[in-house]
């Protein structure tokens, strides 16, 4: 049985990760008719998120299940919809633990 491993990651780390699969929680900021938002991560940077046809955005905080194509570009394949209020600084403390080698055996 192989490991799957999807890592959360923020806007700093997130061009360390192209065409790997990454989770990103972050800020729906602006919807687009082309199918993409705008979503700012917990560390202030902002992504442009590209949808699937079949995902649907109805909260304010997302979490996002991806590839980056390139660094600020996310291709989403899936979505989930998290709350209308979050704290970003908790939300950028986890995408940073989440790599520091200290807490390797957690994460």
């Amino acid at each position: 049985m192989s490991e799957h491993s999807s890592p959360r990651v923020n806007y700093a780390q997130s061009g360390n990760f192209l065409r790997r699969t990454v989770r990103l929680i972050g800020k729906v900021k602006q919807v687009n008719s082309n199918n993409t938002l705008v979503v700012e991560c917990s560390d202030g940077g902002e992504i442009e998120v590209t949808l699937g046809v079949d995902h649907t955005i109805s909260k304010v905080f997302v979490e996002f299940i991806g590839k980056f194509e390139e660094h600020g570009r996310l291709k989403a394949q899936a979505v989930v919809n998290l709350a209308d209020e979050m704290d970003m600084k908790t939300l950028d403390f986890v995408a940073q633990m989440w790599h520091d080698p200290r807490y390797s055996d957690i994460f």
